[in-house]
This record gives structure tokens, C-alpha cells and sequence, in this order.
């Protein structure tokens, strides 16, 4: 027979470990939702700027250079831009973690 204190105990514990498991879950859902919407609108915008600063001549693509660094991808310091790594005679240089390995 267990006694109510022990039955009590049990129960509170078990409580707590469910609202933390389940709190724990709405919070990461809810944070991802919205860091997955921010990066998503910034690179929208990023792209529309690119496109209004793109002009097309007899086959080249120019893009205006202030708008590329405004945009971030004129430079390689203060871009939040994922960008992939360099491949060189069939090897990475720095490989991402999706690259196959040899």
C-alpha cells in the first residue's frame, strides 16, 4: 500500500515533468516559427534589392555595387547570408556537414 504523501509526491513530480516536457516543446516550436519567419523576410528583402539593382546587357548580368554591399553580399564580413564552401579540384576546402566525404 502506498501512502498518500509518497502517492502525492509521485503525482507532483510527475506534474512538473510534464509541464516542463511539454512547455519545453510549445518553446522551441514557438521560437523556430518565428526565427524561420525573420530569416525568410530578410532574404526576401535581400533578394528584392538585388533584383532592382540588376540590369541586364546583350547577355551580362550588372549588378550596382553599393546595393550588393547594402544587401550584404558584397562583402564577407556582416552578411547573414549560409554560404556553401569552395570546392577546388574536387575537394572541399572548408566542408559544409552535407558535403560527401572521400
Amino acid at each position: 500500500m502506498i501512502s498518500i504523501r509518497r502517492r502525492m509526491t509521485l503525482l507532483v513530480c510527475g506534474g512538473i515533468a510534464l509541464l516542463l516536457l511539454v512547455g519545453g516543446f510549445v518553446l522551441y516550436w514557438t521560437i523556430r516559427a518565428v526565427l524561420t519567419a525573420q530569416f525568410d523576410a530578410t532574404l526576401a528583402a535581400k533578394a528584392q534589392a538585388l533584383i532592382v539593382a540588376a540590369d541586364w546587357d546583350d547577355q551580362d548580368l550588372e549588378i550596382d555595387l553599393n546595393v550588393q554591399e547594402f544587401a550584404g553580399f558584397g562583402s564577407r564580413e556582416g552578411g547573414d547570408i549560409c554560404e556553401g564552401s569552395e570546392q577546388t579540384a574536387g575537394r572541399w576546402k572548408n566542408p559544409p556537414p552535407w558535403a560527401p566525404t572521400i
